[in-house]
């Protein structure tokens, strides 16, 4: 099997940190095609975008992770944050209050395209 061939597994066990950024949205966007109800590969894949710079593209799968689940947070916050880049700070801002990830619970590691919850 190829780097970035992906076999439907039952659970996923993926390294994706150990790969470069580019390789692991190609393997995130066939996971995620497979498994597109799963909230965790979907975040990954908007994170990967977000730290590859699509934001455009991050915001409609973080979009699309609360348009079913508004209480996630680490989504509501990825999408401010592509917003943000994009220099949407009054829809990022937006983005924040609605999706009350203001909040400390939330917060960002040292480098900008790092997302992080504290441990």
């Amino acid at each position: 099997m190829s780097a970035t061939e992906v076999q439907p597994v039952p659970s996923l066990k993926v390294t994706i940190s150990t790969v470069p950024n580019e390789t692991a949205v190609v393997l995130l966007e066939q996971i995620h095609t497979q498994r597109s109800a799963d909230t965790d590969v979907a975040f990954a894949l908007g994170h990967a975008l977000f730290q590859q710079g699509e934001f455009l593209r991050a915001v409609d799968v973080f979009g699309e992770i609360l348009a079913t689940q508004p209480a996630h947070r680490r989504a509501a916050f990825g999408l401010a944050r592509c917003l943000q880049e994009q220099g949407e700070n009054t829809a990022a801002a937006a983005a924040r209050t609605k999706f009350d990830c203001t909040a400390p619970v939330i917060r960002m590691v040292s480098t900008p395209s790092a997302f992080a919850s504290p441990r």
